[in-house]
């Protein structure tokens, strides 16, 4: 057997030394012809081409392998290739329904392919009634530092944005209302004709309101909600006092003609006086 294997590899050694220097064609094996494209051809009725066996981690230590090198996967039970580079090899599977290579979206797991990878081309997934796209099993979103999948209105490309961003970008504040850090308040300027619709059950109040003075305003309304000086309204109230009494400025005294028949009504409890009458 050892007599064997040496005159098998002085065959092949020479042969190879052969080829370097005059480019010849080489056939081990059984004497037939040479198949005119190849370099080297093993001919055999009863025997294989055996590659180097090795499992997945020792593949990965060969450095630098060559471009289409081949090895026989203990790992997976199939022949690959190297289709890479030795810088950056890939290896593929040459055995029955195997994939050589997955990308765009896809990662290649042995002898699979599952979703999920870097994107390196436009891609377009299309939808339609019949048949839409859906996603199920998905986790609970932080509606704070959580984004959201937006589609593109211009160019339908599928985008994020943070909570923040949508609300501090599409959402205004007017007509009474101002928004800040994300929250809405009450205040600010009307900016259109306004109604609030209460009734018995829902009744509008203003709690907290500050002590009044006849500098302050007061709400009265008339169709709609206007504000008027204390001192005005109290002006325009009290036009005039008849009948037995007297407007002096803001004031009213007892004191003036009777224009009218006029009762004063007394009780046991409620008595009329009148001091300080002079002699008669």
């Amino acid at each position: 057997m050892t007599r064997n294997f040496l005159k098998v590899f002085f065959l092949f050694f020479f042969s190879c030394f052969s080829v370097s220097l005059l480019e010849a064609q080489v056939n081990i094996g059984l004497d037939l012809p040479i198949d005119p494209s190849t370099v080297l051809q093993l001919s055999a009725t009863r025997f294989g081409f055996l590659l180097p066996r090795m499992d997945g981690t020792n593949r990965d230590a060969i450095i630098s392998p060559a471009t289409g090198l081949m090895i026989f996967n203990t790992s997976t039970n199939g022949v690959e290739v190297n289709f890479g580079t030795p810088l950056n090899p890939v290896w593929g599977g040459l055995y029955q329904g195997a994939i050589n290579n997955a990308y765009n979206g896809l990662t290649q797991i042995n002898t699979g392919v599952v979703l999920g990878g870097l994107l390196t081309m436009p891609t377009l997934i299309t939808a339609t009634l019949n048949n839409p796209l859906m996603f199920s099993g998905l986790l609970s979103a932080n509606p704070i530092s959580d984004s959201i999948l937006m589609l593109g209105s211009a160019d339908n490309i599928l985008k994020y944005i943070t909570p923040s961003d949508l609300l501090s970008r599409n959402l205004q504040a007017d007509n009474g209302l101002y928004f800040q850090n994300n929250t809405f308040y009450l205040g600010g300027t009307l900016t259109r004709p306004t109604v609030l619709t209460t009734s018995g059950v829902n009744t509008l109040s203003i709690q907290g309101l500050s002590s009044d003075a006849l500098s302050d305003t007061i709400l009265v309304q008339n169709g709609s909600v206007r504000y008027r000086l204390l001192s005005s309204l109290t002006n325009s109230k009290i036009d005039t006092a008849v009948n037995g009494l007297t407007k002096i400025n803001d004031s009213v005294l007892l004191g003036g003609d009777l224009t009218r028949p006029t009762v004063l009504t007394t009780s046991g409890v409620n008595t009329l006086s009148i001091q300080g009458l002079s002699s008669d």
